[in-house]
């Protein structure tokens, strides 16, 4: 009986393991996600900065054109 209740109290604690394992596995998963989309909005961000600065450098050009003529 003991020898019984000894297997499964063991069973339960090797399924509980299982699980925290699983659920740790599950939030590295997502601080990666998570981290994956902020290197993403960060590039997004820099690249929309370079074509703004871009965009004004072709605007004053347009500009200093249009006052040569």
């Amino acid at each position: 009986m003991e020898n019984a209740l000894m297997k499964e109290r063991l069973r339960s604690l090797a399924e509980g393991v299982r699980l925290v394992g699983k659920a740790m596995k599950q939030k590295n998963s997502a601080i990666n996600e998570m981290d994956i989309s902020s290197h993403v909005a960060e590039s997004l961000a820099r690249q929309e900065k370079a074509l703004q600065q871009e965009t004004a450098a072709i605007m004053e050009r347009v500009r200093t054109l249009r006052s040569d003529h």
